[in-house]
């Protein structure tokens, strides 16, 4: 049967829909089968140890240990621990972001009229939320320097200023140094963190049809955005940049029994 809105569904194992689920939560110990699919609504949550597989997913998001297989994923955030597989039927993934550790696989990726779709991979989405999070620190005190620096330039140290005046620009001393201080520090953190991951092995991303314009790619901390259809390729991270070349994607035979259950 259908799973309706607002329902939760639990279990320590596997989990078995024949139908359709609607913006509904579901949470298994084992794999997750949807054998319909799931209309979200922008509220659908669906998070397994192991496995997801579902015939479509559209506004959903989606939490996998091992692997997400779907013929469509439309406008969701999916993570996956694994890979990503949208390979059968219309095989599409549109919009939404896909995250996934080892690879994502697809026949089509975005669509012709450039619909924004970002595809992540070879990064755990721990490393890569907390890279997300110090950047923006960093950021907010390189902010914070230079505003105190103009503010201490507008108001010279003086012998005639009041005690007042002078009790305040000690204090703005002070805050420029210490903010100084947790710049420097965050950065290098930054820094070896990104240093650490750069020498990890990272994933890839294959196009089993066609890669469209408006597709952002990141493999590792690389990044790119394509700007005009890529057709039958493996993305990979070289010296650096994001490279394609001929599709190298074979399918796994464990996977493809599961799909077929």
């Amino acid at each position: 049967g259908n799973v309706l809105n607002g329902f939760t569904i639990k279990a320590t194992g596997t989990i078995e829909v024949k139908g359709i689920v609607e913006a509904s939560a579901m949470e298994a110990g084992g794999d997750i089968f949807i054998r319909g699919g799931i209309q979200g609504g922008g509220r659908g949550v669906l998070q397994a140890k192991d496995g997801i597989y579902v015939r479509f997913a559209e506004y959903a998001t989606i939490q996998a240990g091992s692997i997400v297989s779907a013929q469509s994923l439309l406008h969701s955030n999916v993570i996956c621990f694994g890979s990503v597989e949208v390979i059968d039927g219309r095989g599409s993934i549109i919009g939404g972001n896909v995250c996934a550790g080892t690879y994502i696989a697809a026949r089509y990726l975005g669509n012709p009229s450039g619909r924004t779709t970002e595809l992540q991979v070879g990064l755990s989405p721990h490393n890569r939320a907390k890279i997300v999070e110090m950047e923006k620190m960093v950021q907010s005190l390189r902010k914070a320097v230079d505003r105190l620096q103009d503010i201490l330039q507008d108001t010279p140290d003086a012998p005639s200023k009041s005690k007042q005046g002078q009790d305040k620009r000690m204090e703005n001393v002070r805050k420029l140094l210490q903010c100084k201080k947790l710049m420097l520090d965050q950065e290098a953190e930054l820094e070896e963190l990104k240093n650490n991951l750069e020498g990890k092995k990272s994933g890839e991303v294959h196009a089993l049809h066609t890669a469209y314009p408006g597709v952002c790619i990141a493999i590792g901390l690389a990044r790119t955005m394509l700007d005009q259809p890529v057709t039958y390729a493996t993305f990979r991270k070289g010296d650096g940049n994001i490279d394609f070349t001929n599709c190298r994607f074979k399918p796994r035979m464990g996977t493809m029994k599961k799909r077929r259950r």
